[in-house]
């Protein structure tokens, strides 16, 4: 019984982290939509210069480049995952 509880506080525990750490991830990008689905394998550099719009979801193994002269853009409705390749739009 004792053994279940402590399972049970640690699923727990984990859930709070890995909410609290994709919401630190929406709050840090340039501009995040509603409806925006990040899965926790996905990986994104340069979060500042990433811009997400409505509806889009990134699925686990996503890599997504924002850094340097380039702006990553999702528009609405965007659906991202493996072997997908999304090319950033440069700077003008």
């Amino acid at each position: 019984m004792l053994r279940q509880l402590i399972f049970r506080c640690a699923d727990k525990f984990f859930k709070l982290h890995k909410d609290y750490l994709n919401a630190k991830l929406l709050k840090s990008l340039r501009f995040c939509g509603e409806r925006v689905s990040i899965s926790p394998d996905a990986r994104i550099w340069g979060t500042d210069a990433v811009t997400l719009e409505d509806d889009v979801g990134i699925n686990a193994f996503t890599h997504i480049f924002g850094g340097g002269a380039c702006i990553s853009a999702l528009g609405p409705e965007s659906p991202l995952g493996v072997r997908l390749r999304r090319l950033p739009i440069l700077k003008r």
